[in-house]
């Protein structure tokens, strides 16, 4: 059997008239080389909305996080996490908020400026081992003493506190998160009392008889939305209770929707007690709800409200009016309702005489082992110096895993070091358990929910490229991780997660390149642990979809093909 693998695997890899043998090249003089290169000062660049957050943890990271510090919608654990993971961080003298003026994108870390009306200077970064850290330092530049009021505002409002330290529990992707935070001076504040008096339903309905169950977005406040083909016909509606605890002088209904499709949904809307609907267009907002920018919402006013039970009626006028809606709200015309559940903030008044400086730092775990988020965070709030230890700390990586690479032409030279720093290096992960138990690679971390997926049809490029880190435990936990995860026939599925693997399958060529991996990091014994899942993937591909027996696999669906609508897959398959 191992020798018939090996065999597959060559077949794949080696044209068969070549008559070459597979090259085995050396670690070291002569193969790569492992020499340092700075490419925090390479890459560096402004941090505009487009510009991604490179570092991350083992499994937290962030798409595009904004201000000074993580918003919870922009940093995720593994898997987009529905209301996010992170911390926001807000800065005010006299109820003026402070914005960065200046921001830099380093690879290792965010660099923030600002200079009115005081001076801050500080970075933000996602630590090898999932500490998500801020640390700011305010100097008051003025002649007249000033007071900073600093607002730290958590994912979640059930929050535990001792101190300036805060910890709450998180369900994601089959886990339990356990999360720890511990934010220097801070203290929990109550919710502002204007705040109370939004009431909301999220994702629950009495009565729909149009459309189907809910499904899950990334972005929606309860992690699922009322959709799945909601909207697709005329007549689909929707009615909702509302539990309005105080009276509101003039309320308003408003409801958080999302739409990918182009055109206006025609919808109309009762709200409690009015006996006529008022009938108005749902725009496209672009998406489906698995980006925050994805959802908008459309108010309705109606007037004074009792306490009580408050019903809202929804209808859809016509067909293809298909709408996602994520939540529903009654509240006071002059309040602006907040999506998702209320969460807990903490606060710091920092004041400041004239020329004084003062340095903050906040920082976040999150683990489902509580003893690893607890090490993680005693370790980053130790730190005599976090950000050069951060530095430090993601250069050795590079050093010790990337080869070195140069070209007279400096484009080529930051592309290299760009696609080892926010192409391979980012997307690796660790879950370490369920399915997940080694070493993965994501098949990108930005904003859509099935981006961050291990996902089969990328693992041939995948494997190919993190075979060159100098450590060989990258990709052989890639391989182990497909080799221990086949469907039922032996074909490797589209998607692997903790806790479950995809029914789907796309046309990958992990097989082959398992040969690659050996031979930069050659490993007999490994190949004989793997030869039998790869036997049985190559076994698959040709019992399930090469009936005929030609060596042609069927492949009767574009969407195998990872490349979705090419014209020339219709060409072929009509």
């Amino acid at each position: 059997m191992h020798t018939r693998i090996l065999a597959a695997i060559l077949a794949f890899s080696t044209p068969a008239w070549s008559g070459e043998s597979p090259k085995i090249f050396p670690v070291g003089e002569g193969g790569r080389l492992f020499r340092y290169q700075d490419i925090d000062a390479l890459l560096a660049r402004p941090y505009t909305k487009d510009v991604p957050m490179a570092c991350t943890g083992e499994t937290m990271w962030a798409a595009h996080p904004p201000g000074w510090a993580f918003p919870p919608s922009t940093v995720h654990w593994y898997l987009l996490t529905a209301n996010g993971i992170g911390f926001d961080l807000e800065f005010a003298v006299n109820n003026q908020p402070i914005v960065p003026s200046e921001e830099i994108m380093y690879p290792s870390h965010v660099r923030m400026k600002a200079d009115q009306p005081i001076q801050i200077d500080g970075a933000k970064w996602i630590s090898p081992d999932d500490v998500l850290m801020t640390q700011v330092t305010l100097q008051n530049a003025s002649s007249a003493p000033v007071v900073i009021t600093a607002t730290a505002t958590l994912p979640t409002g059930n929050v535990e506190s001792k101190d300036d330290q805060f910890t709450w529990a998180l369900d994601h992707a089959g886990s339990t998160l356990q999360c720890a935070a511990r934010f220097s001076d801070f203290a929990l504040d109550a919710p502002p009392a204007d705040e109370l008096a939004v009431f909301v339903v999220e994702g629950e309905t009495v009565q729909r008889p149009g459309g189907a169950p809910p499904d899950k977005k990334a972005a929606a406040s309860g992690g699922e939305v009322l959709g799945s083909n909601f909207g697709g016909q005329a007549g689909d509606h929707a009615v909702w209770s509302v539990d309005v605890t105080s009276r509101i002088e003039n309320a308003a209904v408003s409801i958080r929707y999302a739409r990918e499709m182009t055109g206006d949904a025609d919808v109309a809307v009762r709200a409690p007690g009015r006996k006529r609907m008022e009938r108005r267009p749902f725009p496209s907002t672009g998406g489906w709800g698995d980006s925050p920018g994805d959802f908008r919402m459309q108010t309705f006013r109606f007037g004074p409200i009792d306490p009580g039970l408050a019903g809202i009626e929804m209808y859809v006028m016509g067909a293809n009016g298909n709408i996602n809606i994520d939540a529903v709200y009654v509240h006071d015309v002059n309040v602006q309702p907040v999506a998702g559940e209320r969460r807990a903030r903490a606060v710091r008044a920092i004041a400041l005489e004239p020329g004084a400086k003062k340095t903050v730092t906040l920082c976040m775990s999150a683990s489902p082992k509580i003893e690893k988020t607890v090490a993680a965070l005693a370790r980053a709030t130790s730190s005599k110096d976090a950000l050069q230890a951060q530095i430090d700390a993601y250069a050795a990586w590079n050093l010790a895993n990337v080869p070195s690479f140069a070209s007279v032409d400096p484009a080529i030279t930051k592309q290299y070091w760009h696609r080892a720093s926010s192409v391979l290096r980012k997307n690796l992960f660790r879950i370490g358990e369920g399915n997940l138990k080694d070493w993965g690679i994501a098949e990108g971390r930005w904003g859509s929910s099935w981006y961050s997926n291990m996902i089969s049809y990328g693992a041939g490029h995948q494997i190919r490229e993190a075979r060159w880190l100098r450590d060989p435990r990258y990709v052989r936990g890639i391989i182990s991780t497909w080799c221990a995860n086949a469907k039922p026939n032996g074909v490797f599925p589209n998607y692997i997660r903790p806790t479950e693997i995809g029914d789907g399958q796309y046309t990958d060529w992990i097989t082959s390149t398992v040969w690659d991996a050996h031979c930069v990091h050659p490993d007999t014994a490994a190949l004989r642990t793997w030869s039998a899942a790869l036997s049985r993937n190559v076994d698959g591909w040709l019992i399930t979809y090469d009936a005929d027996n030609d060596g042609l696999l069927l492949v009767d669906s574009h969407w195998w093909t990872g490349m979705e609508w090419q014209p020339s897959f219709f060409f072929f398959n009509g």
